[in-house]
């Protein structure tokens, strides 16, 4: 188990609350439900295709409910100023996403290039590249390619609405849906 949850010192109700919700999802199997359904041998790495090789950035961690069959998809893009190497799932909502993945949801969480590795629009392409990556390979992990929706926070909403929007006018199906944290 890796996560990190900062706290003001003292907020004894919320650490309270989070423990309590914690355990109940530790205690319900939900925990390992979704943890046993990495996809792939590394860790849930699933690299996506680029257009010259891959970078070390461009994967997603995928995670969903054992059973499943059409789910949607939601994509989960991290901020931290298109440059913060250490966000990938720090500031993840881990215990929402866990949760809509126990509801049917197939969880993607996308790492992207970095600004100091790649310039725009190399993020946004690397998302768009994802989308499609998913898209062709729906069968495999049994999606629906037509319910894929975009929730970023930060960078990563500017990540989001920029490809929800086909910024650069790409011939691809549009994601079904944005949600935009702090963009």
């Amino acid at each position: 188990e890796e996560y990190a949850i900062c706290l003001k010192k003292g907020n004894d109700e919320l650490l309270d609350k989070i423990n309590g919700a914690l355990k109940e999802l530790k205690d319900d199997g939900t925990i390992d439900s979704i943890m046993s359904n990495y996809i792939g041998e590394d860790a849930g790495n699933s690299p996506y295709e680029s257009p010259e090789d891959v970078d070390p950035r461009q994967y997603m961690e995928c995670f969903y409910k054992d059973g499943c069959e059409n789910m949607p998809v939601i994509i989960w893009i991290h901020g931290g100023a298109w440059d913060d190497e250490f966000l990938t799932a720090s500031y993840r909502p881990e215990i929402t996403l866990a949760e809509l993945a126990e509801k049917g949801y197939f969880i993607a969480c996308l790492e992207y290039r970095l600004a100091r590795y790649a310039a725009l629009p190399a993020c946004l392409e690397d998302c768009q590249m994802a989308i499609e990556y998913l898209r062709k390979t729906a069968d495999i992990y049994h999606i629906d390619p037509q319910k894929i929706g975009l929730w970023g926070e930060s960078a990563g909403a500017h990540i989001g609405c920029m490809v929800g929007s086909n910024y650069n006018n790409k011939k691809m199906m549009p994601v079904q849906g944005i949600v935009s944290f702090y963009c």
